[in-house]
Parts: C-alpha cells; structure tokens; sequence
C-alpha cells in the first residue's frame, strides 16, 4: 500500500538463483528488438484475467495480463489462451519464477509475451547443464566417492557432472579440474543436492547454469561459463 517494503525486498532470499538463470532483465527489454526472445526472473502481481472474443485453435478463450517485477524494474506480461490453458494456473499473486517469452515493442513501453513459466521449485531442475562436486583430500577418502557415484546413478538426466578436488604438494595446496565422461549425466533435483551434502558437506556440492549476455540488438550471445567451486 505504501509502494515499498518494510522488511526486505521478497526477491532478495532468492537473489543468487535469480542471476544464476535469468539471462535478462526487465530493464534489458528497453533495448530489444521486437521478437526477441528473452528469460527473466522475478514475482507476478496486478493480475487481471478475461476472456477473448475469438477461441484460440483449441477452442481456449482465458487469458492473463500481468506485473512481473524484478531488480531492475516492472514489465506488463500477457499470457495467451493457448499458454493459459498449459501453465495459467501457476500465475499467482507474489510468486516467484521465471518466464520465456517475446518482447512486445508496438506500444510505448516493452511489453512481455509469455511461452512458458516456470516456478522458483522447479528451476533448478528446468535449467541446470552440469553439476560440480568437490572432493577435498582432507576430508574425502575413496569410501566418499564410492557413495558420491551411487547416488550419482540414482538420479539419471541430461546434465553433465565436474569434479573438482583439492589436494596437496609438499604441504602446498592443489587443485585439480577433471570432467567426467559424457556416459554419466544426471537431474538436477533438489533432493540429489541434499543427499550430495550430506556425503559431502555444504559448500561442495554446485548446480550451474548456462549464461548468455545481451548485445545492442537484443539478442542472446553464448558465454562459457567455468566451473570452479570457491575459485
């Protein structure tokens, strides 16, 4: 009612996943071309749903208006009927989570065409190539990995998993970087990290996520990102 909070911002126990998966910003779409596709990140308000006129080719007539606020600012967002039907009923006041979609220029301000939404649950899952995993000499012995390759196996999918151990020389501290063949990928699940820390501690256990970066023209350029752990 005031216009601001008077704890902290809803977005911010959620900041680092946010800028981990969002590849945009809403300020972003000031300078996108008309179409672009683009992924943000943040909390659904000022819902308003209606009915069209003219049944989408499904027969579909519901669909959505909304406020989709983030670090950076408020884009409005639409949500067709044929998307609706699909994903409508994720759109919730205060919830948190990303969408895809098609930037609107024909009005004054950038508007967003919603494809799909994906809530904050199930992002990781959703998004996540590859999980890294450290291993230190100090504490880790083989009966750690023998239990990390287990639960690994339990949990097949489509990311890539790094390992990361640390060792040492001479007294000096060593790290080393292996990724493990393409044979073993697996699902970025929530539960898969929590029986990960378990094995292995907090800290060591990291899902990432593809980056790509906004040029003059609103398109998305890949970025490598590198898997390091701490650094």
């Amino acid at each position: 009612m005031l216009g601001f909070y008077l704890t902290s911002h809803p977005l911010s126990q959620h900041e680092r996943l946010l800028k981990q998966i969002a590849i945009h910003v809403t300020s972003d779409l000031h300078m996108a071309q008309d179409g672009s596709e683009v992924l943000i990140g943040g909390m659904i308000s000022a819902i308003k749903k209606t009915q069209t006129k003219k049944p989408s080719r499904n027969g579909h007539t519901r669909y959505a208006n909304f406020d989709f606020e983030d670090v950076k600012g408020v884009v409005r967002c639409i949500m067709w009927p044929e998307e609706f039907s699909r994903i409508g009923d994720f759109v919730q006041n205060d919830a948190i989570c990303f969408l895809r979609g098609k930037v609107d220029r024909r009005g004054r301000e950038p508007n967003l065409i919603v494809e799909e939404l994906v809530p904050l649950d199930q992002a990781e899952k959703k998004f996540a190539d590859q999980v890294a995993i450290k291993f230190d000499r100090k504490w880790h012995d083989s009966n750690t990995v023998t239990r990390v390759n287990e639960t690994l196996r339990r949990y097949p999918g489509r990311c890539t998993v790094a390992f990361v151990v640390d060792s040492y020389a001479d007294n000096k501290p060593v790290r080393v970087k292996l990724a493990v063949p393409g044979i073993v990928k697996v699902a970025a699940d929530s539960i898969l990290r929590q029986e990960l820390i378990a094995i292995l501690g907090e800290g060591n256990v990291q899902f990432t996520f593809p980056r790509k970066r906004m040029n003059s023209n609103g398109n998305g350029n890949s970025v490598p990102r590198k898997i390091n752990l701490d650094e």
